[in-house]
């Protein structure tokens, strides 16, 4: 049986403010997001639930 959560958190592109981040709760977790509307990056926190812009970073490789 499967249940359809709501996204009740919506976070909002501080470049552009018209991308957005859903999320269905808190956290205390921070992620990076890639704008889909203007392609910039930025933090999300889903703890306070606040943007801010910040600049991409390349990933680094595994280590073995």
């Amino acid at each position: 049986m499967n249940r359809l959560r709501e996204m009740c958190h919506h976070l909002h592109c501080p470049w552009c403010g018209k991308g957005e981040t859903l999320a269905d709760g808190r956290a205390k977790v921070t992620i990076s997001v890639q704008c889909k509307k203007c392609g910039n990056t930025y933090l999300a926190d889903l703890d306070k639930l606040i943007t801010e812009k910040a600049k991409p970073q390349r990933r680094k490789g595994r280590t073995a």
